[in-house]
């Protein structure tokens, strides 16, 4: 399969968000995990954290391209939905993510500097991302962005 699901951490979501908030901003996704990349250089060397290409629920059956980390058990971690004013931990007991590319700490420093450093890569995985496309239309989803 292409596509991973991940169930959100919210306890260590919030608390990398916490502890990078000064440089996490809303809609920067990408932007956001290089800074908590760079805040946690260690958990992503280790192995612990990968950094995350995917899609996140956004309404009912849509879902938005999406930059987010995925630690070892899994889970999604996801400081920038604590940027979003509709966001509601509380009410959200699944916030459901999808990947359809994890990067170690080696592969996404080798692929940004193969993309002029740009975090978002757009065009770095256009196979994998097409393929993920597809399996969303079988699932009676829309991957948007």
């Amino acid at each position: 399969m292409t596509v991973m699901k991940h169930k959100l951490n919210k306890e260590l979501s919030r608390q990398v968000y916490e502890t990078c908030s000064d440089n996490i901003l809303p809609k920067h996704c990408y932007n956001n995990v290089w800074e908590v990349f760079e805040e946690y250089t260690e958990c992503f060397r280790e192995g612990d954290w990968k950094v995350a290409y995917g899609y996140v629920h956004a309404t009912r059956n849509m879902m938005a391209r999406h930059c987010f980390i995925v630690n070892s058990k899994g889970e999604a971690i996801d400081p920038t939905l604590y940027t979003l004013s509709f966001f509601d931990e509380n009410k959200e007991p699944e916030y459901d993510h999808v990947s359809f590319k994890l990067l170690d700490f080696d592969e996404y420093l080798t692929v940004l500097a193969k993309n002029d450093n740009q975090p978002s890569l757009f065009f770095a995985f256009r196979t994998k991302e097409q393929k993920a496309h597809e399996w969303a239309m079988d699932n009676g989803m829309v991957f948007m962005g």
